[in-house]
């Protein structure tokens, strides 16, 4: 944007300081100026706002078996997708599985981490994996 507003002021100081012979006055100058520039920043924000974003993101539900399921889980995130991840079966199957689920955890916070997204558990049974666009409000105290 910050290219689009440079060539605005070229053309704004051109008209006022080296067309001399133009009959309008500095304020109609700077009312045309103001309303290309509006006009140009709307064009911008709606191509960013499209290109910056998927075209669709889904809340998803998925439950976490073994570790081998962080891989889909991580696939779904990269896509922009939100998940739900369901742990209940790795919490109730003993000492082996519950320290599959840590590793799992922990796969999934590094993944977070390097992609800027973010992961929180919802209650005891579940976790929320969110993309990089969608952080989680936590409250303090």
């Amino acid at each position: 944007m910050g290219c689009l507003l440079l060539g605005f002021f070229d053309r704004f100081k051109k008209k006022i300081i080296g067309e001399k012979n133009d009959e309008k006055n500095i304020g109609e100058y700077a009312d045309d100026f103001r309303d290309e520039v509006i006009q140009n920043m709307v064009r911008y924000d709606e191509s960013s706002a499209k290109s910056e974003f998927r075209d669709k993101c889904f809340l998803k539900t998925l439950t976490l078996f073994s570790l081998s399921d962080t891989s889909e889980v991580m696939d779904e995130v990269s896509k922009g997708n939100l998940i739900i991840l369901d742990i209940t079966p790795l919490q109730n199957k003993g000492k082996l599985a519950f320290l599959e689920l840590k590793r799992s955890v922990e796969r999934l916070k590094g993944f977070c981490k390097s992609i800027g997204g973010d992961i929180a558990q919802l209650g005891s049974n579940y976790i929320i994996v969110t993309p990089n666009h969608i952080k989680i409000w936590r409250k303090k105290g």
